[in-house]
């Protein structure tokens, strides 16, 4: 039985219409328009602009821990785990219940660990590394480690962005990954 299944093809790829193209731009458009909106409310509310962008410095373990989750929750486990369900099913929702749990949980655990941390002085995990070790070499190789992930990082997200920006609009390649370029500008410009 299970030879059966391995030997099926997977399911033919959607293909897209005017309709999942228009419901594309819309959804993006609807959620820069939120995050523009999210960005000038808080904006507002912050006295200057180091204040907004650190949150007034008075965010709890428990925001923190949610930045974490929602870091982590990004673009791989969005277009991840739809590739995942796409292509296994249900029997693959094991595999992505495990990896969002286990990554929440983490991040759950870090969050309290980060805000102890920020006590200290350190914002961010290679600073977190020269405070816990008190080691400014950790630190630097903390920072060209992240750099370097961060870069292949960027890349599968782009390739990703574009990819699903082609399978629902059936824009050529380039233009999808023009496309996912200009809409990560613009968020990060306004977001």
């Amino acid at each position: 039985m299970d030879f059966l299944l391995l030997s099926q093809e997977a399911p033919p790829v959607p293909r897209p219409t005017p309709e999942s193209f228009t419901a594309a731009v819309v959804g993006i458009a609807i959620f820069l328009i939120i995050s523009t909106g999210i960005g000038f409310y808080m904006m507002r509310k912050a006295r200057t602009y180091e204040e907004w962008l650190v949150g007034h410095r008075d965010i709890g373990p428990i925001v923190t821990g949610f930045a974490l989750v929602a870091t982590w929750l990004s673009g791989w486990a969005i277009f991840g785990n739809a590739g995942l369900s796409y292509t296994f099913g249900w029997s693959g929702g094991w595999l992505i219940g495990m990896m969002n749990i286990m990554g929440i949980a983490i991040c759950a655990v870090l969050g309290y660990r980060m805000r102890r941390y920020a006590e200290l002085g350190a914002r961010t995990v290679p600073e977190v590394l020269r405070v816990r070790f008190d080691s400014r070499v950790a630190q630097s190789l903390a920072a060209i480690a992240m750099i370097i992930l961060l870069v292949v990082y960027a890349v599968g997200q782009f390739k990703a962005m574009a990819t699903v920006w082609m399978a629902t609009t059936g824009s050529p390649w380039l233009w999808s990954v023009l496309a996912a370029a200009i809409l990560v500008f613009v968020y990060m410009a306004v977001g």
